[in-house]
């Protein structure tokens, strides 16, 4: 079930005073995404699936550094979230904060306004009744521990590898939001100036007081793609830029996420055939150990990407199990396109005989093992003769190629990644299709992967068979790894629509949802 959307926006850069300094529109922009998200809910949904002080310092005017934006109100300013060691509370932990900034030349009351760290909920932690004094400060404890007498504790951490943010008035209308940042050990992100629009990983923590400078970009833009997502008739070559050349792109062609490290490629291993319950309860049922392999890779960019049709490459995705069956029958065949021969004609006509002797075999083997056990054999359609393969052109699924980059800064020891930007290419013609094409894009891994696939039976299946000793519960009672809840079930990924000559591309994450559907091949 999809749960999220985000608009994936990009706009120049600039370089000043030896930093790169994102334009105030292309950040604007970017953290209108929220906006986007909660108007695509309803599109997604059918689509299934601490006050560091007990009074916050003001400072006077004469401060040069604040923003006077007449747009700005409060803002998230500055944020830590990676073990600090400069700011303790009052049991003496190294707690997360997050510091507001009040634009303003009035003190605002936030009795009843919100922080939270999830877009879906937005009233996640409430604020008592307290001021925030005009071009004043306020900081508050993010250590999960839920106070609201100073000094002030949300109910949430921030998460160091990366969380957005967000400050709602008391309706929950969104006033501020701070897209995700992968922050180092002590480091914390805030706007320069205070109140700006820029984010940058300061030069130290400096809660309830003015922002030092900055020492490095905090957010970069996403590369830039030369075609945009859709189909395209002939095959082309893709190219990827970005606006600063110190810049450095790296890419995907499988779904995975860009990871300079993965340069060399890195292996998950998933199984096709599961075991079956013993045939007689006592008897302990044996676990296979075969496993399979995919890969996937990440690629320095140095030259355009040659974007070409697919449809005669063979199947990957499509053929691995998402059940727990010995020999899963549904996992789909090449199409053979046979050759007009009179050869070809004769192995229809046995191809014809086959399938019915395969249908009587079955139909046999179930009433002999409801004879010997009394229980009903699973409905299972195996191929005792193997079909005759007819002579001609194999064709494969329709398959397009979704291409994932991010832009990499290295700058002062320390590397500066920005969002992942997706898009999704077909080379062939859509009038072939009645619908719109809605292509799904998540890490093979997160899918498929023996421990941690959410959609096979994976581990989980695994470990309960091989617990099982005095019982066969029923079907549906099996554990299995896509029969995982929580939030830590969550994938991130990307969806594009593509229709005729419109298509978007949004940031999406994705959750496997549903009962007794959850064990069908088609999830």
């Amino acid at each position: 079930m999809l749960k999220r959307c985000a608009i994936v926006q990009r706009a120049p850069i600039e370089v000043q005073a030896g930093l790169i300094r994102q334009h105030q529109l292309w950040y604007r922009i970017y953290s209108m995404r929220y906006c986007l998200k909660k108007l695509l809910q309803i599109w997604s949904w059918v689509l299934p699936g601490c006050i560091f002080l007990l009074v916050p310092h003001v400072f006077a005017a004469t401060h040069n550094n604040h923003n006077n934006d007449p747009a700005c109100t409060i803002v998230i300013n500055e944020f830590s979230s990676a073990g600090q060691r400069y700011l303790q509370d009052e049991d003496g932990d190294w707690s997360d904060w997050i510091e507001l900034y009040n634009c303003t030349a009035e003190d605002i009351n936030l009795n009843g306004w919100f922080l939270s760290d999830r877009e879906l909920d937005l009233r996640q932690w409430q604020f008592p009744d307290i001021h925030i004094p005009a071009k004043g400060f306020l900081t508050v404890y993010a250590s999960k521990k839920d106070r609201h007498q100073a000094p002030l504790h949300t109910n949430f951490s921030i998460a160091a590898s990366g969380e957005e943010l967000f400050l709602s008035d008391p309706a929950a209308k969104l006033v501020d939001h701070v897209p995700a940042m992968t922050l180092q050990k002590g480091e914390v992100a805030g706007r320069y100036p205070d109140g700006g629009a820029d984010f940058f990983i300061l030069s130290a923590p400096s809660p309830d007081t003015n922002n030092l400078t900055p020492a490095i970009n905090a957010i970069i833009a996403p590369p830039l793609f030369s075609l945009e997502s859709g189909f395209y008739k002939k095959p082309f070559d893709l190219k990827l830029s970005h606006f600063d050349e110190n810049i450095t792109i790296y890419y995907t062609l499988d779904g995975s996420e860009p990871d300079p490290d993965n340069l060399n490629g890195t292996s998950y291993r998933y199984k096709n055939n599961y075991q079956q319950l013993a045939a007689i309860a006592t008897d302990k049922s044996k676990v296979s150990s075969t496993f399979l392999f995919n890969e996937y890779i990440t690629y320095k960019y140095q030259q355009p990407i040659r974007i070409k049709d697919r449809t005669l490459e063979p199947d990957r995705v499509s053929q691995i199990s998402t059940t727990y069956h010995e020999l899963p029958q549904y996992i789909p065949p090449a199409k053979i396109i046979p050759d007009d021969t009179l050869k070809n004609k004769f192995k229809i006509v046995l191809n014809r005989g086959i399938d019915t002797f395969n249908s009587l075999r079955n139909k046999a083997s179930r009433k002999w093992h409801k004879i010997k056990t009394g229980g009903v054999k699973e409905f299972e359609q195996k191929e005792y003769i193997k079909p005759i393969v007819y002579d001609g052109i194999k064709k494969y699924s329709n398959k397009g190629t979704p291409v994932r980059a991010i832009a990499v800064l290295e700058q002062n020891g320390r590397r500066v990644t920005s969002p992942i930007a997706t898009n999704s290419y077909f080379i062939g013609d859509q009038n072939q299709f009645s619908l719109p094409i809605i292509a799904l894009t998540i890490p093979e891994k997160h899918l498929f992967d023996y421990v941690e696939g959410s959609l096979v039976a994976g581990i989980d299946y695994d470990t309960w068979l091989s617990e099982l000793i005095d019982e066969q519960p029923i079907m549906r009672d099996r554990p299995a790894n896509y029969k995982r809840v929580g939030k830590d079930q969550k994938m991130s990924g990307a969806i594009t629509f593509i229709n005729n000559d419109k298509t978007v591309t949004l940031d999406a994450d994705y959750k496997v949802h549903g009962g007794a559907t959850r064990r069908l091949p088609n999830k």
